[in-house]
């Protein structure tokens, strides 16, 4: 998997930093840009694709867009998702990595970082974001400093998520392959090649769900996309091609997370996307 080199103390500009509230579900900006932007997503969940990848953006991860690099959501974000994120310029030197670069000069940044479990990366965007509206005498070269560290703080917490990203795909790829299974715990750790009571409280501090509502809000979330793409199919054959026991249980479950039964979406445009199933 390729990553991106960012060669530090290269006085890089901050050209634009700041935070967006989205109280309704909206669209990402369809765009190139020729600066880098970091994403920091502190509520919500976005889906935003860069070039040819879908990246799930959930609370406490940070998306690096590359200069130079199309970006779009396919899909809106949730109501109420809050962002914080920083611009800033590409020096000579970036460039696209596929090994590890052993040098203390330069960030290897994977492109999605999930940071949750690090509140000061947060810390860091809200501290460039003051300086870049402050009328401080030597804001660049602070921000400039900030950045190095965000960057540097982003490789090291990259390389320890890595793990943690590589189990996550491979249980993510059968949820998504066999949709019309839901593992059970002891199978799904199995495949994560770690304990029940470990792939359990790992999964839920990466996600913030358990196993089973992950699954059964990503089968939602499908039967939700075929039901708007493809509006002939029953409910009861929508109900079968994604694991659920009948068109009832369908329906009560989808209604539940997102506010209206399935036929509300096949006689609107207008959608409503609410939050995640607890039960």
């Amino acid at each position: 998997m390729s990553r991106v080199c960012l060669p530090l103390y290269k006085n890089r500009d901050v050209t634009e930093c700041g935070a967006n509230l989205y109280a309704h579900p909206t669209l990402h900006p369809d765009r190139t840009m020729d600066v880098h932007d970091l994403l920091f997503l502190q509520e919500g969940e976005w889906t935003i694709r860069c070039g040819e990848t879908n990246h799930l953006v959930r609370p406490g991860d940070v998306l690096l867009i590359r200069a130079g690099l199309h970006h779009f959501s396919p899909l809106k974000c949730t109501a109420g998702t809050r962002t914080h994120f920083i611009h800033f310029t590409a020096v000579k030197g970036d460039s696209e990595a596929f090994s590890d670069v052993k040098d203390d000069s330069c960030a290897l940044l994977r492109a999605l970082t999930p940071c949750a479990r690090y509140p000061h990366v947060r810390d860091l965007f809200l501290e460039t974001q003051e300086l870049f509206w402050s009328d401080r005498p030597d804001r660049r070269r602070q921000m400039s400093l900030l950045l190095d560290l965000l960057l540097g703080e982003l490789a090291y917490i990259g390389d320890r998520s890595q793990t943690e990203v590589e189990w996550m795909s491979r249980l993510s790829q059968v949820f998504r392959e066999e949709p019309t299974r839901t593992l059970a715990l002891e199978e799904a750790a199995e495949l994560a090649g770690m304990s029940v009571r470990s792939l359990s409280s790992r999964f839920k501090a990466l996600t913030g769900q358990s196993v089973y509502q992950y699954q059964l809000n990503l089968k939602l979330e499908m039967a939700y996309a075929c039901i708007r793409s493809d509006r002939d199919r029953t409910l009861s054959d929508v109900a079968d091609s994604y694991g659920f026991y009948d068109a009832y249980q369908f329906s009560r479950l989808f209604k539940k997370k997102y506010g209206a039964p399935p036929s509300h979406f096949r006689q609107s445009t207008q959608v409503r996307v609410d939050g995640s199933i607890h039960e």
